[in-house]
């Protein structure tokens, strides 16, 4: 949260208590109180002053405010800060529980509107999760702030609290498995009132991850293309954008759509970059993978924006691949096809396989193509790789009809033939096979 929500002249419950009023028509009592409101002000300020250069100096400001008392508006900022700059949970806690109950007591809080305490507590519940990685204490902060909300009459600023409340919750219940619970509160938050289109793109992001999780591309889809139609009117955020981006990918790259695919992935790893190392790493891998089987097989490696990230482990074999396929060598192929399917989940490894068939077809097309009669054999020794996979190979290319030839298995040959005999060859089988029982 930015420094601004208290800058000095945000709005006009920032100015000092002096700013208002007749002293002349006020009792002492009054005065009394004033002055004390000014003796708190002023100590909050010189602890936000202080925060540049002094953090321990600016907490005890803070911790005099909270410890005299007093005009509870100061008392609330007072616990926000503290609440902000605690590098510990325990000492965290506290200040929260302070900050909800002042909340939904409102006792004094002219000063502060409850829209912007709402936005306050919106924003260290959205923090949470890079101070303390502690997964329990974001659900327990959340679910605190649900609980204020169902015990005060404000309306201002609401929505904005309940959504990042549940939203967080939703997060945390993410990362602990639990898809029952994630489901419940995708409900809760689809059932809030005027939400933004930033908001339901963040809804939209988290059923794309269930969707992802649970393998269903019949539900994926259309929430992808729900999402992608919210993406130009909602606020850029990299973890949401991201997550639409690798799933249309991974959509891209199901429906053999390579070079989408590689864009996609291209396009997360660019937002991964800002939060997620391990992320973007797998976005580079698929969008290396979705390279090796597009049409134009430009690259992706000697881009910049990849260069840091050649030496990672999980990235070598994948340059690996990329290199072996590009020199035809299938026996470096197959072996670097090997390494990466032990760095990538078993539900890509259909596409690594589809690199090495391509590849190997490519090899054969280039070997075969100059010669009428070549003994299987030779090829198989040539390639280094099993005669068995030069014949399937060799079978694929002839229906395919990249290569004009038979094999003719009694010899171990592939013979050449022209176009039409081989036209001729073909139907007679397709005949056959129409005759069997």
């Amino acid at each position: 949260m930015s420094d601004s929500d208290d800058s000095f002249f945000d709005d006009e419950s920032d100015q000092y208590a002096f700013s208002d009023g007749d002293s002349d028509d006020m009792s002492v009592e009054d005065i009394e109180d004033m002055v004390e409101e000014y003796s708190a002000e002023h100590c909050y300020f010189d602890g936000k002053t202080s925060l540049k250069n002094d953090v321990e100096k600016a907490k005890q400001c803070f911790a005099k405010i909270i410890a005299d008392g007093g005009a509870t508006c100061w008392v609330f900022k007072a616990h926000k800060q503290l609440a902000k700059h605690a590098n510990d949970k325990e000492v965290f806690l506290p200040h929260w529980t302070a900050l909800c109950q002042e909340f939904i007591t409102d006792t004094g809080l002219t000063t502060v509107p409850p829209a912007k305490q709402a936005r306050s507590l919106s924003k260290i519940i959205a923090g949470l999760p890079h101070r303390f990685n502690d997964a329990e204490l974001s659900t327990r902060v959340a679910q605190a702030a649900v609980d204020a909300i169902g015990h005060t009459s404000h309306a201002a600023g609401m929505q904005l609290l309940h959504f990042v409340a549940l939203a967080r919750m939703a997060d945390t219940a993410l990362e602990r498995g639990d898809l029952a619970r994630v489901s419940s509160l995708v409900q809760d938050l689809s059932s809030l009132s005027n939400l933004s289109s930033s908001q339901k793109l963040e809804i939209k992001a988290m059923q794309i991850k269930l969707a992802t999780i649970a393998n269903d591309v019949r539900v994926l889809r259309p929430l992808v293309e729900a999402a992608t139609d919210l993406m130009s009117a909602a606020v850029p955020h990299p973890a949401i954008f991201s997550t639409v981006a690798m799933a249309s990918g991974s959509l891209a790259l199901h429906a053999s759509d390579f070079e989408k695919a590689k864009q996609e992935f291209i396009t997360a790893l660019g937002f991964y970059e800002v939060f997620d190392h391990s992320a973007a790493v797998h976005a580079l891998q698929l969008a290396s993978l979705a390279t090796l089987l597009a049409e134009n097989q430009a690259r992706v490696f000697e881009s910049q924006q990849v260069e840091k990230y050649l030496a990672e482990d999980a990235i070598a074999p994948f340059v690996q691949l990329d290199e072996a396929c590009r020199s035809g060598v299938q026996a470096a192929v197959i072996a670097a096809a090997a390494t990466a399917k032990t760095v990538v989940s078993t539900t890509y490894h259909s596409f690594i396989d589809q690199a090495v068939e391509r590849s190997l077809l490519e090899a054969l097309e280039r070997y075969v193509k100059p010669y009428s009669i070549v003994p299987l054999a030779s090829i198989s020794n040539m390639l280094s790789v099993p005669l068995g996979m030069v014949q399937s190979g060799l079978v694929r290319l002839i229906l395919s009809g990249r290569v004009i030839g038979r094999i003719d298995v009694t010899r171990g040959m592939l013979v050449g033939m022209d176009s039409s005999q081989q036209k001729m060859d073909m139907d007679l089988v397709r005949c056959a096979n129409s005759l069997a029982p």
